[in-house]
């Protein structure tokens, strides 16, 4: 199983060129695919999958319920957010150094702007707090944690405020270096 995020427009034909080409090279490979403009699509009333050829599963909304019932994953293993980079070659990482990327939110409770996938889709939005946040990093398996010197924090509008963004950073520098 394959599972592929699609978030805008943009991503929308190097996504599904992706998703060909594994068809094509492993075609008894299951293909997934999800992301904030899929579960636009999804929301659209009558929305049946109409690349079936290509995409087994389409997935609107949050992936890890949908992953979690493929793979027989009790739901307090895929709610407890902890992450495990251990099986990453960081050799072959292309980028310059190890960027551990760590999600502290999905969705957004704003639902207003006009431009925006997760209003079409009206899904509802879910954010950890600090200490939540916290605790998650640490429990990262500590051998690749150490190894990132950088932090990627994608969040929607829902996570964090600024003041609770730089006391999460300054909690984070004060106890980890």
């Amino acid at each position: 199983m394959i599972g592929l995020s699609i978030n805008y427009l943009s991503q929308a034909i190097p996504g599904f060129a992706l998703a060909g080409l594994i068809k094509r090279h492993f075609s008894g490979t299951r293909t997934a695919m999800g992301g904030g403009l899929i579960s636009a699509w999804a929301s659209i009333p009558g929305f049946k999958n109409p690349f079936s050829g290509i995409i087994d599963n389409l997935i609107a909304g949050r992936g890890e319920p949908f992953f979690a019932s493929v793979f027989n994953i009790p739901e307090a293993l895929w709610t407890a957010y902890e992450y495990d980079y251990s099986w990453v070659n960081h050799d072959l990482y292309l980028s310059p150094g190890f960027i551990m990327p760590f999600s502290s939110s999905n969705g957004c409770y704003y639902n207003r702007c006009s431009f925006c996938q997760d209003r079409a889709s009206a899904r509802e939005g879910f954010s950890m707090d600090k200490k939540t946040a916290v605790n998650a990093i640490y429990q990262t398996k500590p051998a690749v944690f150490f190894k990132s010197k950088n932090f990627y924090f994608f969040s929607g509008p829902k996570s964090f405020s600024i003041a609770e963004a730089i006391s999460l950073g300054s909690t984070l520098v004060r106890n980890l270096w």
